[in-house]
């Protein structure tokens, strides 16, 4: 039985379309390969979105040219003009496939037609993405995915509620909503709110929904209204600030202004039940001056963020940002530690008011036990004084907070004194 080796970079969308890919090459009966040392196929699904995760993927394929000798080797997902040619020097086995064709081009090289329209699983054996949409047309200053991914379209709700019902069936417990922008989906006049309600209306049983990333003015007041209404949509949203300066949001081509973005988070903070709300925070934009990072900061500390994701931000060729001034890399370097101190704190801060209360997670198959609640938070399952059998991984467990460290909680079983 032939072998492939798969590795995928970057964001959820990214890793769905891997799956895709993946069963694709299982349903034509491959195997997994255990290294790169015994696959007959590579397939490299890459990730551009900074110059950090553009790197990663050319030194991987460099590696997979040198260990996996005779292997075919597919790179997929998403790279740039200035990656594909490197890559496809380095050896006459490498096949760059062009961004949003690696399940096509997979399917010619096995001589296979199409198979499912979706995915039937993840890695991950309690959570499973749900890919609504695809693309984006916002074209913000320092962001190649436009050029690359192209427009914002998206997958009809008929096919997505068809995969939801596959993978609840299959026993996923969690499913998460993702796309480029995934506020951009559109299935004729139904928006996501629409799509959300469809899902929990086709969908009996215990489950929970969780939303990936949002533009701010994409969480309408209807989008809060059903998931207000449904325990079962997770009270987490990421909202991706990037700045807290007008003048870098407006150089960013971002669109929202810094009181617009803290005015979204009162409106989401008086609809849900004391959410968790996550961000990302780039340091070091063409021209951000020292005072607009310190007014940065500043609103940063003001959003009461439950987990913020640091970057410095990387120039890619291609994008209006990249011909503009620079920052010196030490400075990013500076501030991007400064900004990750602060993130550490907001972290600590939010979590912290939950110590003593009840939250349920779902078991994840690692030891010991652990899982997420509903709130994106770690949680550590402390068995010492129960007498309960070990929970299966994709079970809800009920637990009550009662320490903390490290980030993570640790909590104990409900009735458990």
């Amino acid at each position: 039985m032939k072998a492939f080796h798969f590795m995928s970079f970057g964001c959820k969308v990214n890793r769905y379309d891997g799956q895709r890919i993946v069963e694709e090459l299982q349903h034509a009966g491959w195997r997994s390969a255990e290294g790169l040392e015994e696959a007959d196929l590579v397939v490299v699904n890459c990730c551009v979105v900074t110059g950090r995760s553009a790197g990663r993927c050319r030194r991987y394929v460099r590696s997979a040219v040198r260990r996996a000798r005779g292997a075919d080797i597919f790179v997929t997902g998403c790279h740039t003009p200035e990656d594909r040619g490197p890559m496809a020097a380095l050896s006459e086995r490498v096949r760059v496939v062009e961004p949003g064709g690696g399940l096509e081009s997979v399917r010619e090289y096995l001589s296979s037609g199409s198979s499912a329209q979706g995915v039937s699983g993840l890695i991950d054996r309690t959570r499973a993405y749900v890919k609504v949409q695809d693309g984006c047309d916002l074209h913000c200053a320092y962001c190649i995915i436009p050029s690359i991914r192209g427009d914002s379209r998206s997958r009809p709700s008929d096919k997505i509620l068809s995969e939801v019902s596959g993978l609840l069936e299959a026993g996923y417990s969690e499913l998460v909503l993702c796309g480029i922008r995934l506020g951009g989906f559109r299935d004729g006049a139904a928006r996501l709110e629409h799509l959300v309600q469809l899902i929990l209306d086709r969908s009996p049983g215990p489950f929970r929904l969780r939303l990936s990333s949002l533009n701010p003015a994409e969480v309408t007041g209807g989008l809060l209204e059903v998931m207000s209404g449904d325990d079962r949509v997770a009270p987490h949203l990421h909202l991706p600030l990037q700045s807290g300066d007008d003048a870098t949001l407006r150089r960013m081509k971002r669109p929202y202004t810094v009181e617009g973005f803290l005015r979204k988070l009162e409106e989401v903070r008086a609809a849900l039940p004391n959410p968790a709300i996550s961000t990302d925070f780039m340091v070091g934009f063409p021209g951000e001056a020292p005072q607009s990072f310190e007014r940065s900061l500043e609103t940063l500390d003001a959003t009461g963020a439950s987990r913020v994701h640091v970057f410095p931000y990387s120039v890619r060729k291609g994008t209006a940002a990249a011909d503009l001034p620079q920052v010196a890399d030490g400075e990013k370097t500076a501030r991007a530690a400064a900004a990750r101190r602060m993130a550490d704190r907001l972290k600590e801060r939010f979590d912290r008011q939950f110590i003593g209360t009840e939250a349920t997670i779902i078991v994840e198959g690692r030891e010991p036990p652990r899982g997420l609640t509903s709130r994106y938070q770690s949680v550590e399952i402390d068995l010492s004084r129960s007498r309960a059998p070990r929970p299966e991984a994709g079970t809800f467990v009920p637990l009550t907070l009662d320490g903390y460290e490290g980030g993570t909680f640790s909590g104990r079983m409900a009735g458990v004194s």
